[in-house]
């Protein structure tokens, strides 16, 4: 919804500036749930990045992330989504972010794929094998994080905060 934030942060970070991926925007949708599942229909990647326009995915996110998928997979094939942040089973954040709007990181270090219960809707990453579509009645832009969490446990898939850090502006 605001094309200059678009092109500052999300459209700048290096793996979509220099096309190591594709950009699928949504525009218009009444809610995440319609827009993201547009973007799922539009694309083939046997993994999708769903972020937030004033995201920032630093330099060297996308083999970070690459590593992280490979790690969780050794684990837990059948995964569902996974995220930099989340609240795990444990009732405890996990996970790293920099967030400008409170000038500080939000750092609660992982060291491997943990379990979760929510994720911070700023990136989510799914797994296009998993079937994880997100609820298109579920209205406004909230919440659908652990929508999609509660959604990817329901259906026997693991749901996991890694180490991926991002900037949150």
């Amino acid at each position: 919804n605001d094309e200059a934030v678009l092109a500052r942060d999300l459209a700048a970070s290096p793996m979509i500036a220099e096309a190591s991926c594709d950009l699928a925007v949504q525009r218009g949708a009444k809610n995440i749930g319609t827009a993201y599942n547009a973007g799922i229909a539009v694309t083939t990647a046997p993994y999708m990045v769903f972020a937030h326009q004033d995201v920032y995915l630093p330099w060297g996110w996308d083999t970070q992330l690459r590593a992280r998928i490979t790690a969780l997979e050794a684990v837990d094939p059948g995964w569902g989504v996974l995220g930099p942040i989340g609240l795990g089973v444990d009732a405890m954040p996990h996970g790293t972010v920099w967030s400008s709007g409170a000038w500080r990181e939000y750092d609660y270090p992982v060291t491997g794929p943990v379990p979760v219960q929510s994720l911070d809707e700023l990136v989510l990453v799914i797994r296009r094998d998993s079937g994880l579509r997100f609820d298109p009645h579920l209205p406004h832009f909230h919440l659908y994080g652990t929508d999609i969490v509660q959604m990817a446990l329901a259906a026997g898939h693991g749901a996991y905060a890694v180490h991926a850090p991002v900037i949150h502006n």
